[in-house]
């Protein structure tokens, strides 16, 4: 399991914007290595991008929505929307 796969499995759901920022801070590397790190991970059996909430794309484990933890994951970006 790669670095990127145990934040999502962790952390998930997360928005790319939040992945972003932990690659450049723990792992120290360039936003644009960050961005290309993560446009390569794609999706696979266990990781997708959540298309069409957010604009700048959301990623979770497979199956992680349908709990409780998934359902707050998407949510809680909602709420800081100034609506």
């Amino acid at each position: 399991m790669t670095f990127l796969e145990k934040l999502i499995k962790d952390k998930g759901p997360i928005l790319s914007g939040e992945i972003l920022e932990t690659l450049t801070n723990k792992k120290g590397i360039s936003n644009a290595a960050a961005r290309k790190r993560l446009s390569r991970l794609g999706d696979n059996d266990n990781i997708y991008r959540v298309r069409g909430l957010f604009a700048d794309g959301q990623i979770t484990e497979r199956y992680t929505h349908i709990t409780k933890k998934g359902v707050d994951g998407i949510v809680s970006p909602l709420d800081n929307l100034d609506i």
